[in-house]
């Protein structure tokens, strides 16, 4: 083992790491020699890290020498995903953005052409107040919708449109 940046590391982990992000840097197969190249490592030992991932389907190998990101890692991401309670881990961050602007903070997740509402706070400046027992998770609105206090989405909205490629702000 070594320490690198005050903390003990295992040195073909972090090659091993360091060749997974390199090739998710890239959208389509990476050969073997830019592998090498944009990650440090002599081309033979990038060989041999590789070969392992491909063995435990962490990579493929689309052809000699050619390699891209293994079924292995969706499947990982599809665990760690379903164990997300979506709700309980954005909670604590939707709380400080309503204290810190006193504005209707929303959580919702694309479904299509719409969005369902997950978790809303309303701001103490709305017309519409809403008693904290009543529910309304599972709303559904066309997506790009937002009323003017409504900033949940806004940030999100920037980056991904809707289906049009167009997003669009109607006021409530």
């Amino acid at each position: 083992m070594s320490e690198g940046n005050g903390k003990t590391s295992i040195q073909v982990i972090e090659r091993m790491m360091d060749l997974l992000d390199a090739l998710a840097r890239n959208n389509e197969p990476v050969n073997l020699k830019r592998l090498a190249n944009s990650t440090g490592l002599h081309p033979s030992t990038a060989h041999r890290i590789l070969n392992m991932m491909v063995e435990f389907r962490m990579v493929d190998r689309v052809e000699p020498g050619t390699y891209r990101l293994g079924i292995k890692l969706l499947e990982l991401g599809n665990l760690v995903k379903s164990r997300i309670n979506l709700r309980r881990e954005a909670l604590p961050f939707m709380q400080r953005l309503h204290q810190e602007l006193h504005e209707t903070v929303n959580l919702s997740v694309r479904q299509g052409d719409e969005m369902v509402y997950v978790e809303r706070l309303l701001s103490d400046r709305t017309a519409m107040r809403v008693l904290a027992n009543e529910s309304f998770s599972g709303e559904r609105r066309e997506w790009g919708y937002q009323t003017g206090s409504d900033n949940g989405c806004a940030m999100l909205e920037q980056h991904q449109k809707g289906p049009s490629g167009k997003g669009r702000r109607i006021a409530g």
